[in-house]
């Protein structure tokens, strides 16, 4: 369908985050085989206007180099009213290879909205209009934008930019796995060896 789709948005929806770098949430990030799979076949098809939206983290955020995914989270929670409601902006700010600019997040309560802006023209086959302008947002309780991002016409820069990070985060998901089975491996070595010793001696 997208291979073949004349549509001049392409919005698809997921319950958690997509291009997020934060390892603390549940997102794609944790399925690395299937947002790989997902992130090359958006760049194979290359569908207009591409957003994805998310949201289940309990905040709002533009991810993307550039914007390719809003989050919206939530109306009736916050991370920031949690009872850890304190250290979420330093963890948020931990995380910010995802993001474009690293301030394009916020903690209160929030909804997002999209606005896309047709033209005259229409396309040549679909006859659809085309799209002048599309403006994803995040807004407060008020309804007054905290966030925002224009959506690109071609998205192939962000799904590179989002691709070539999950390379660079699995180096060194890979490079702590690693050091971790060192560290395990050198403590059991610490625990095993005295008591071999003993064994040892008590032989002799």
């Amino acid at each position: 369908q997208l291979r073949d789709s004349e549509a001049g948005v392409t919005i698809i929806v997921s319950s958690i985050q997509v291009l997020t770098s934060n390892p603390l949430v549940e997102s794609w990030l944790h399925f690395p085989e299937s947002q790989r799979r997902l992130l090359r076949l958006l760049l194979d098809t290359r569908p207009s206007h591409l957003l994805l939206l998310s949201g289940d983290v309990h905040h709002a955020e533009v991810a993307g180099r550039p914007a390719l995914e809003l989050t919206s989270s939530g109306m009736t929670h916050s991370c920031a009213t949690s009872w850890w409601g304190a250290l979420c902006p330093s963890i948020l700010a931990a995380f910010p290879a995802h993001r474009a600019r690293a301030g394009d997040v916020f903690t209160g309560y929030n909804f997002g909205t999209v606005e896309i802006a047709w033209g005259e023209e229409r396309g040549a086959r679909s006859g659809s209009p085309a799209v002048v302008r599309m403006v994803a947002s995040a807004r407060d309780v008020n309804g007054s934008k905290v966030l925002e991002a224009e959506v690109a016409r071609d998205s192939s820069e962000a799904l590179r930019y989002a691709l070539r990070l999950m390379d660079e985060l699995g180096a060194e998901r890979s490079a702590r796995g690693k050091m971790v089975l060192a560290l395990a491996s050198a403590s059991i070595c610490l625990l095993v060896s005295p008591a071999l010793l003993r064994r040892l001696r008590r032989s002799n």
